[in-house]
């Protein structure tokens, strides 16, 4: 009796220490916990889905759920954790309408912040332990204007899931992103999140695919994207490639690879 005893307080220990590691969750979706079938039973249907990626729409807010690709392990978004195909690795929010920071965030100094290279009016508030990173507009003299998107991320305590950097042989990988016709301010924000991943991991090169059944809208699009990552978001003209192909249908595709394994 008194080892089944011992058996039963020690599980539930584990699952108490389990859960004090967790991230922060959003609408009862937590990264590396939920999966694909829970969110869906959680906040329906998405409005567009990709392999990796679901979008959903609601009143206020945009909101995007990648999934890991399962093994083998890899150095991209979706294929840098040890953990099930479909398991959700974070969550991006981005308001409709403007949202005051302090309105959410009642304690500023629990929260590294850190100023976008590119953009001295961006800056971040991140909380590694809590797997909760805020992009936020300010002005010069530091007066919060709005939150312009919530990312939802594994907590530092899930470190110990997260993959060795093995490098990414080929497009294979799973990319960061992918968009079809989406409106210029999605697409914006969504080059706009490429960009700041590239700038925070430097020892990562950006490739851009992009295919329509159109090879002239093809082409226009991939100069368009290399100009706005470029001079627009200055990302460096080494880091990046760009192309483009004809296909089946349009689609761009938003890959990070270690910087020794870029394909020319």
């Amino acid at each position: 009796m008194i080892v089944a005893f011992k058996g039963v307080l020690f599980a539930v220990l584990m699952l108490l220490s389990s859960l004090c590691c967790a991230a922060k969750e959003w609408r009862g979706i937590i990264p590396l916990r939920s999966s694909r079938v829970d969110v869906e039973r959680i906040i329906g249907t998405p409005k567009s889905k990709g392999e990796f990626v679901s979008s959903y729409e609601f009143e206020n807010e945009l909101v995007d759920v990648y999934y890991a690709s399962g093994p083998p392990c890899g150095s991209g978004l979706t294929n840098a954790w040890k953990v099930p195909r479909y398991t959700v690795i974070s969550i991006r929010i981005n308001p409709k309408k403007q949202t005051d920071f302090d309105a959410l965030v009642t304690d500023r100094a629990k929260y590294r912040k850190t100023k976008d290279p590119t953009d001295q009016t961006r800056v971040y508030y991140s909380d590694a332990e809590q797997g909760i990173r805020y992009a936020v507009r300010e002005d010069g003299s530091s007066v919060i204007k709005d939150v312009i998107s919530v990312d939802y991320l594994p907590s530092s305590d899930e470190n110990r899931l997260k993959c060795p950097g093995t490098p990414v042989a080929s497009t294979d990988a799973a990319p960061f992103e992918t968009f079809g016709n989406v409106s210029a301010d999605r697409q914006k924000s969504i080059l706009d999140n490429f960009a700041i991943q590239l700038s925070e991991e430097k020892q990562l090169s950006g490739r851009v695919l992009v295919s329509s059944r159109s090879a002239r809208r093809a082409s226009t699009v991939a100069h368009q994207v290399r100009n706005y990552l470029i001079n627009v978001r200055r990302v460096e003209r080494s880091r990046l490639i760009v192309r483009s192909a004809k296909g089946n249908a349009f689609l761009v595709e938003l890959y990070l690879m270690p910087s020794d394994k870029k394909t020319r």
